[in-house]
C-alpha cells in the first residue's frame, strides 16, 4: 500500500518567505509570473493591506489541484494526494495540512469570489515567492526555499509513518466508529415511512467517537437535526458522526483512522444517547451507503 507524507509548512511560511513590498500605486499594473510566464485568471488578483490576493479556485485548479466548496460549513478545500489547503470564509485562519501558517492577511470574500493571499497559495504547493521591483511583478518559481520548503520537505520525509496512523491519509477501509463497541438499534434503510441514511449505535453519553478512516474534517459544528456533528472527507467518501455532546476536532484538521473526534450525546433530533453514523459518496450530502457493509470490527 502507498505511504503518503504529512507536510508541515508553518516553518516554511515564517522562515523562508521574506515579505514582498507592493505599494497601492503599483497595484493596478502588478503582474504574477510563474517560472517567467505571465499568470492570468478571471477575476484577476487584487491588493489588500499591501498583499496580493488571488481567486482561490482559479489558482489552484490551474496548478492541478482539486477544489471543492462546502456550503454547509462555508469552507473551501484545495487538495491532492500529499496536501490540502482549507480556507474558511468566516475569517478563521487558513490551514495547510491542518497547520496554521500564521499569515497577517486573511482570506476574504470579494464580489462573491473567495480570495486568498498569493503567498499562502504559492508556498503551499512548493513555489518560491519574491518581488521584482523593476518588472513590478511577483515572481513564483519552482524551488525548495533553500532546501527547507515544500519540495525539500517532501524529498526528506517520505514514508515516515505507518499510513493507518498518518493524519489525513485515507486507508481505503472503515473501522467501527465507537470506542468499546455498541449495538445498532436502528439500522440503515427505511423505517416508519422514512429513509434512515445511516446507522444509530447506542452508547452512554460521553463515549469516545473515533474517525472511521483518516481524512480531513470539512464540517464541525451544529447541523440542525443532526445536532453537534462532524463530517470527514476521505477522498471520494465522506463520513458523518452526529448527535455529539461535544466535537473535539475543527474544520480543516487532518485526522488519522481511530483518532478521537467527539463524544456521544443526544443533541439535535435524537431519542436517547447514541451515535448516528453515515457513509456518503461525492459530497457531504451525496448518495448514502450502508455502513454495515463497509465497516470492519
Amino acid at each position: 500500500m502507498k505511504s503518503y507524507i504529512r507536510l508541515v509548512l508553518l516553518a516554511v511560511v515564517l522562515v523562508c518567505s521574506p515579505a514582498y513590498p507592493i505599494t497601492a500605486s503599483a497595484a493596478e499594473n502588478v503582474e504574477i509570473l510563474i517560472d517567467g510566464e505571465v499568470f492570468s485568471c478571471s477575476p484577476g488578483p487584487v491588493l489588500r493591506e499591501g498583499q496580493v490576493l488571488i481567486p482561490m479556485r482559479s489558482f489552484f485548479e490551474i496548478m492541478g489541484l482539486n477544489v471543492e466548496w462546502h456550503n454547509e460549513s462555508q469552507v473551501a478545500l484545495a487538495y491532492r494526494e500529499t496536501i490540502d489547503v482549507c480556507v474558511q470564509e468566516n475569517g478563521d485562519p487558513p490551514l495547510i495540512n491542518g497547520e496554521d501558517p500564521a499569515l497577517d492577511t486573511p482570506a476574504r470574500l470579494i464580489d462573491g469570489t473567495l480570495y486568498v493571499p498569493l503567498r499562502l497559495a504559492a508556498e503551499s504547493i512548493g513555489l518560491q515567492v519574491s518581488w521584482d521591483g523593476e518588472q513590478n511583478a511577483v515572481l513564483l518559481e519552482q524551488g525548495t526555499c533553500n532546501g527547507a520548503g515544500f519540495l525539500g520537505v517532501a524529498a526528506h520525509t517520505a514514508a515516515r509513518e505507518d499510513e493507518n496512523h498518518t493524519p489525513g491519509v485515507s486507508t481505503g477501509s472503515f473501522i467501527w466508529p465507537l470506542e468499546g463497541g455498541g449495538r445498532i438499534p436502528s439500522p440503515y434503510g427505511w423505517r416508519s415511512g422514512r429513509f434512515h441514511a445511516g446507522v444509530d449505535i447506542g452508547a452512554p453519553r460521553g463515549t469516545t467517537v473515533l474517525a472511521s478512516d483518516g481524512g480531513t474534517v470539512v464540517f464541525s459544528g451544529w447541523d440542525g437535526a443532526y445536532g453537534y456533528a462532524v463530517v470527514i472527507k476521505h477522498g471520494h467518501y465522506y463520513t458523518r458522526y452526529a448527535h455529539h455532546s461535544s466535537n473535539l476536532v475543527r474544520v480543516g484538521e487532518r485526522v488519522a483512522q481511530g483518532q478521537v473526534i467527539g463524544q456521544v450525546g443526544a443533541t439535535g433530533r435524537a431519542t436517547g444517547t447514541h451515535l448516528h453514523f453515515e457513509i456518503r459518496t461525492g459530497g457531504i450530502y451525496g448518495p448514502t451507503l450502508n455502513p454495515t457493509t463497509y465497516i470492519s470490527r
